[in-house]
């Protein structure tokens, strides 16, 4: 099976996706401009990513910059799930240039990066 058809399913499934959960975990209270700006940024992730996904198919800077449009959207159930992004993040900062994502700065970084996303849920519990 190809995968150029998922890749650009991607960008509109990652729309939508982000379109429902701003629109079902919207708080009027916070006003309109915090809830476009949040839709904005992880749309700008998911397409982007969709992109350099069909453009560098063999590199996974694509794969991962979607995984954190993705998961950004997922950081509206509140709770630890606002960090998951972080993590493709870190890993897609690590990668940049040359496609380094693996090896020893998969294997450094994503203890690093469970460590402290558990650090901050326990602080947040203990305040």
């Amino acid at each position: 099976m190809e995968m150029r058809p998922l890749r650009l399913a991607l960008a509109p499934l990652g729309i939508a996706f982000g379109l429902v959960a701003e629109l079902t975990f919207y708080d009027s209270t916070l006003g309109l401009a915090l809830p476009v700006a949040d839709f904005v940024a992880g749309c700008l992730l998911v397409v982007a990513g969709s992109v350099a996904w069909e453009r560098l198919g063999e590199s996974r800077v694509g794969a991962l910059m979607t995984l954190a449009g993705f998961t950004w959207f997922i950081g509206n159930l509140g709770g630890a799930a606002v960090y998951l992004h972080r993590g493709a993040l870190v890993q897609l900062v690590l990668s940049y240039p040359a496609d380094g994502c693996g090896g020893t700065s998969l294997a450094l970084w994503s203890p690093v990066h469970i460590s402290t996303r558990w650090w901050s849920r326990w602080r947040a519990t203990t305040r």
